[in-house]
């Protein structure tokens, strides 16, 4: 899943959490793919950070 994937089903979790009817065993699992998802999003991050570290990178040296 891309990033933008990620974040939707996170929103999707949050509003499936705020509903009452929603027993505290599947409270639970959402929270536990929540979690999952969220470390996703921010090895992607990490990862985004890395690609625009390079990039300022080589722009830096276009300067020189």
């Amino acid at each position: 899943m891309n990033i933008e994937q990620l974040l939707k089903k996170l929103n999707e979790i949050v509003a499936q959490m705020e509903n009452q009817d929603v027993t505290i065993e599947k409270s639970l699992e959402l929270f536990d793919e929540g979690v999952t998802l969220a470390k996703q999003c921010f090895d992607s991050l990490e990862e985004y950070k890395g690609k625009l570290t390079v990039i300022k990178e080589k722009l830096d040296q276009i300067g020189k």
